[in-house]
């Protein structure tokens, strides 16, 4: 068995944008072919609802043969310097149930939203969006912008929204490399309804609801 760090993840190559949307694009495929199955998600609340949860979320492939399991934890805390989520992955031979690895979580499941987010863009709305607005400036955003921006050739504004303004700047600053020629901003809420593509990334605590735009 296994045991596969966020350094080995990044030197498998599916930390590039590029790839990590084709293998989300050919998972969709599987599953539209009834070949990659996910189950229920489970929660289990530790006490009382503000004290946190945990998540499994279980699923194969079967054209790779394996079946795996996501177990992750939603817990408040005021420690900046831990994260909020801590998942993992552990995978199993489909055909023998023997474990073959476990995986650091926490990368894979921002690779995999932002793929998912950059499979959508390249479907539904092509190459010719040219404003984006992310609203949420924290570890999802990022991989947001990470993953989606090759997908938006003729993208040419940012807009980002948190409701901290310092954080939405950090955000941006911490990706002038894909600037260009572009325009990135730290904007109020009411800019966004001219933007082509809105999206909304919010932590699960503090629903947000822009209910003057639903």
């Amino acid at each position: 068995m296994y045991f596969v760090s966020r350094d080995s993840i990044k030197q498998s190559g599916i930390a590039d944008p590029l790839v990590a949307q084709r293998l989300i694009e050919r998972t969709f495929s599987q599953k539209a072919q009834g070949t990659a199955v996910s189950a229920q998600e489970i929660a289990m609340a530790a006490g009382a609802r503000e004290a946190g949860a945990f998540y499994s979320l279980p699923a194969y492939l079967a054209e790779e043969g394996v079946a795996g399991l996501k177990w992750t934890s939603h817990v408040p805390h005021s420690d900046p310097s831990i994260p909020y989520t801590h998942p993992v992955v552990v995978l199993n031979e489909l055909a023998t149930g023997r474990p073959l690895a476990l995986l650091e979580g926490e990368l894979i499941s921002g690779l995999r939203t932002g793929a998912v987010s950059a499979t959508a863009i390249k479907a539904l709305a092509g190459s010719k969006a040219s404003s984006l607005f992310i609203c949420g400036s924290g570890f999802q955003a990022s991989h947001q912008l990470r993953s989606i921006v090759p997908f938006m050739p003729e993208l040419k504004e940012v807009h980002v929204w948190s409701r901290t303004m310092q954080h939405a700047e950090q955000l941006l600053e911490n990706h002038a490399d894909l600037l260009r020629e572009r325009v990135f901003r730290a904007v109020s809420m009411n800019l966004f309804q001219n933007d082509l593509i809105v999206l909304r990334l919010w932590s699960g605590r503090h629903p947000l609801q822009l209910l003057t735009y639903m």
